[in-house]
This record gives C-alpha cells, structure tokens and sequence, in this order.
C-alpha cells in the first residue's frame, strides 16, 4: 500500500505485462481483478458507486481474496443447486 505515481504504474503495467483473465465483481462499488503477465501477480482496482478509482493495487498471491466467494454464498449456491435439482428429477 506504499504510494504510487501515474508513471510508476505505467512502468508497472509494461513490466509485469498483460494476463488473460479480468474479473468483475459489482456491489456498492466495483472491484476490477486483472491477471498480469507474471504468475501470481494481480492488479485490483477498487471503484465507489460514482466508478471513481478510489484504491489502485497489485496483490503476489495465488488468487486476490476480493474474488474469493464468501461462505455464506457457497452455502446458497448449494442450496439453490439442490433445488433446482429437485424441480427436475
């Protein structure tokens, strides 16, 4: 969380390169996960409810925890799962 420049992270962006997977995920703000070209190298972009960036970060980790889905929504997917699975057997 050390402070950034504009340049820094344009010097950033062409040293870690371009991944191949985005991630969107929508709540009262949103979070935009982009792999890099280094594995385990991940920028995470956080916007407010005006889609003002408001915290711009690169996470070394096997997948950022901001993309994790919490257990409680596992928990309501399987329960959902198990429903629709009913309705049609």
């Amino acid at each position: 969380l050390l402070p950034h420049s504009p340049e820094d992270l344009d010097w950033l962006d062409e040293a870690l390169g371009e991944g191949s997977v985005t991630i969107l995920s929508r709540g009262y703000g949103n979070c935009r996960i982009t792999a890099t070209g280094q594995r385990h190298v991940w920028r995470v972009q956080f916007y407010n409810s005006m889609d003002t960036l408001i915290l711009d970060t690169f996470e070394i980790t096997e997948m950022p925890e901001v993309a994790l889905a919490a257990e409680v929504d596992l928990k309501d997917s399987a329960e959902r799962i198990r429903d629709v699975i009913e309705v049609i057997q």
